[in-house]
Order: structure tokens, then sequence, then C-alpha cells
């Protein structure tokens, strides 16, 4: 099996620096270069995972453990709802004042939204979780 070195190097990326697990930072590297197109260069590769990355987020589709300088996709309220450990924590945190969070028009583009894909072959026994 071939793996293609822009695939390989956003996956890493994303594992690095949105703290992506392994499978969905190749959900999120394979869908930045689908929509970056065929004749992108590295930054443009850059700047669509990073756009891939939140609107998934944005959607649902992809919870990041860790998030550095980018602008975060959901507001300090919703991302202490997403990440609360116990009931009692989110029963809190909705009760939060709501706070002028926009979200940039581009976050919201289903076309830049990363789906998980079913995998067609089985698990071996040491991938397993």
């Amino acid at each position: 099996m071939e793996v293609d070195n822009a695939i390989l190097s956003l996956a890493c990326l994303a594992i690095l620096y949105h703290g992506a697990s392994v499978e969905d930072a190749g959900m999120l590297a394979r869908k930045a270069v689908e929509v970056a197109g065929v004749n992108a260069d590295e930054v443009d590769l850059i700047d669509a995972l990073n756009d891939v990355w939140a609107a998934s987020m944005v959607a649902g589709t992809f919870v990041p453990i860790v998030a550095f300088d980018l602008v975060y996709p959901l507001s300090p309220k919703a991302e202490k709802i997403l990440f609360a450990s116990s009931d009692e924590e989110k029963h809190e945190a909705s009760h939060w004042p709501d706070e002028e969070h926009i979200i940039p028009k581009r976050y919201k583009d289903a076309n830049l939204i990363a789906r998980k894909k079913n995998r067609a072959k089985k698990r071996r026994h040491w991938d397993k979780p």
C-alpha cells in the first residue's frame, strides 16, 4: 500500500497540532487534500487542514483533544459543555451567560466537513481498542 506524502504529512500535523487520533488525523488529511485541489501548494494544504478541522468540529464530526493558536470554532460555554466530565459540570456550564462568539462562514461550509469512512477490512487483534 502506498501512502501519499501530502496525506501523511497532514495527518502528522493533525496529530501534533490538533490533537487528533490516528484515524481522525487520516480523515482530516484526506478531506484537506480533497478541498485544497490538485494545484495546491504547502500553504494551501495547511490552510485547508485548518478549515476542515474547524468545520468538522462545528459540525460535530470531530472532537479534538487540544487546540493551540487557531480561532477556536466553539464558544467557551459550548466547549465547557462538550468536554464536561460530569452532569453537574454540564448543568453548571449551561447556565453560563452566552458570549458573542462569531463562527466564520467558511467553517459552516458542508464541503469542508470530514467524515470517517467505514473500514472495509477486518481489524487486526492488536488494533482493537
